[in-house]
């Protein structure tokens, strides 16, 4: 449940170091240091979540802690720069996201085993590769700049994986 919990806001989490990167880039450091403070803040008034929820109260606090810091990051980044944001690829990711973390909590809760760990993993990587290529969020130019980054051969594997 824990890790499910943590794939919902796995989107923010993979792009908010972009937008720190650019703050950083435009010379906003002492915001980049209240952004960096502001989760912990935000993790301490959501620790009574941890008496209630236990690890699940743990990995909904470490999610809102990083949505709080995402969101406040591109407002005050909005205000430097002019943001466009592919809102339908976001839109499309954040379904495939969700959809995994609905299967791998149902595949959990009809048989859970600590052992199967490495099972709810590679099935949560199998069906949001499977969410990704029937929305089609990848487009052409997507798949040659992955190409590129990992060669020739990954390349074409990865190509072949995410894209029809």
């Amino acid at each position: 449940m824990v890790l499910s919990i943590l794939c919902l806001f796995a989107l923010v989490y993979s792009v908010s170091p972009a937008f720190s990167n650019l703050l950083l880039i435009y010379g906003k450091t002492g915001t980049i240091l209240l952004l960096s403070l502001l989760p912990v803040a935000v993790s301490l008034l959501a620790l009574p979540l941890l008496q209630f929820l236990g690890l699940n109260g743990l990995a909904l606090m470490k999610g809102f802690s990083m949505l709080v810091s995402f969101t406040l990051s591109l407002h005050v980044l909005s205000r430097v720069v002019r943001i466009r944001l592919d809102r339908p690829a976001l839109l499309k990711t954040f379904s495939s996201s969700t959809m995994m973390a609905l299967i791998v909590m149902v595949v959990e809760q009809l048989y859970y085993s600590k052992f199967l760990l490495p099972f709810y993993v590679v099935l949560g990587g199998i069906v949001y590769t499977f969410f990704l290529r029937l929305l089609k969020v990848l487009g052409e130019e997507d798949l040659a700049f992955l190409q590129q980054v990992f060669g020739g051969k990954i390349g074409l594997v990865v190509r072949k994986t995410l894209y029809r």
